[in-house]
């Protein structure tokens, strides 16, 4: 069930908004923040428990997907009868002839710490999707052992390389983080 709340409404049930700043926002029970770590490795808890062989960390530098053969980074060959490609955003090192169909992007994060007087509201709160306007902006509060994270679309460069640039760039978490504010409150 979806529900929308006017702004004052949702300032109250989360208080890191700022009421004057929003029309309305929309909440959903359902969802939250995808892990990928943690999916990865329920992943290979599960096809072990139905007997698939795993083999973790070893870098894969070609895979040939008709006839279920990889090679690994050291040379050695491997047969299987189906192989999982877990590769992320390097998934084009393995499959470039995908360039076309899918892209990759050099997406910049800004990692910020709520204001003491917020934690507990932003331990909370669930992820929010979108923050409106031209922002293209998602926030994905503490959470899994990870810190409070603000990305946006306007800081995000196609790549068909995910080794490509991954340095921040001085000033870059700042830019993204003050996207935000307002509607998040003291950031």
């Amino acid at each position: 069930l979806i529900e929308l709340f006017e702004p004052d409404a949702a300032a109250k049930r989360w208080r890191f908004l700022e009421p004057g700043s929003f029309r309305y926002a929309f909440f959903s029970p359902d969802g939250g923040a995808l892990h990928c770590r943690k999916i990865a490795s329920g992943l290979a808890r599960w096809l072990r428990a139905n007997g698939a062989n795993v083999y973790e960390n070893s870098k894969v530098t070609e895979v040939d997907a008709e006839a279920g053969r990889i090679v690994l980074e050291s040379g050695e060959t491997m047969q299987a009868d189906r192989i999982v490609v877990a590769a992320g955003a390097w998934v084009l090192k393995l499959f470039p002839e995908l360039d076309g169909e899918l892209k990759t992007w050099r997406t910049a994060l800004a990692y910020v710490e709520p204001p003491a007087d917020l934690k507990a509201a932003w331990r909370t709160a669930p992820v929010i999707l979108n923050v409106g306007g031209a922002v293209d902006g998602y926030v994905i509060p503490p959470s899994g052992g990870a810190g409070m994270k603000f990305g946006s679309g306007l800081h995000r460069v196609p790549t068909s390389d995910a080794d490509w640039n991954r340095q921040p760039v001085a000033g870059e978490g700042e830019a993204i983080r003050n996207l935000f504010s307002p509607p998040i409150a003291r950031i």
